[in-house]
């Protein structure tokens, strides 16, 4: 349990617990926007979240980790990236636009690197007080409590009023497309119109 108070073994761990989180956000946020499927890989996102946890940690610190090792682990980025890039976040489908891939990897790409910065900027490198420690582990929780519950408030919502403005033909045909076209117009609030209009639910 000592262990876990040096920078360099819970900034990794903060960053591998944080990354998969904000792939799996990313994910759905995409799928909601364009309809589009797409999955996160959740080993390789906790792979690139435990090198973001070393790497945004401080360079200074009562007591640094062996400088030739940090240097090898902040090299070792462009290898990673390359061998991961590919998996962390993938289409679903083959005919899936690279377009909603690309908007994926840019939101997870930025749900990450800032908050575990944030987490961790508190935390240095080697040994840690317990404040130190306790602060960013209660950053972490924080800002996983805000996801969740954001998540669990908002998900139901959006699909709510989404399907709303879908018609019975469309949502059957695919129950989980929460896209809309616009190039309806008027026509998307019908069904509010109905509601409203003929069966007096003003009234």
């Amino acid at each position: 349990m000592s262990a876990l108070r040096y920078g360099y073994v819970a900034g990794p761990l903060i960053g591998a617990l944080w990354a998969p989180v904000m792939a799996i956000v990313a994910c759905i946020t995409v799928s909601f926007l364009t309809g589009e499927g797409l999955k996160p890989a959740l080993i390789p996102c906790a792979a690139l979240g435990f090198w973001l946890g070393y790497a945004v940690l401080p360079a200074g610190g009562r007591e640094l980790a062996p400088r030739l090792v940090r240097a090898g682990l902040l090299a070792a980025v462009p290898a990673l990236a390359i061998l991961l890039a590919g998996s962390a976040i993938v289409a679903a489908e083959a005919a899936t636009p690279v377009f909603a891939v690309a908007l994926a990897w840019v939101i997870f790409v930025l749900a990450s690197v800032w908050p575990v910065h944030a987490m961790l900027r508190p935390l240095p490198p080697g040994r840690a007080t317990r404040h130190e420690f306790e602060e960013a582990v209660i950053r972490f929780l924080t800002g996983f409590g805000y996801v969740f519950f954001t998540a669990i408030v908002a998900v139901p919502f959006y699909v709510m009023v989404m399907t709303s403005l879908k018609n019975q033909s469309e949502l059957l045909q695919n129950p989980l497309d929460f896209t809309i076209d616009l190039s309806k117009g008027w026509e998307l609030l019908r069904s509010y119109q109905e509601l409203f209009v003929d069966f007096n639910f003003g009234s």
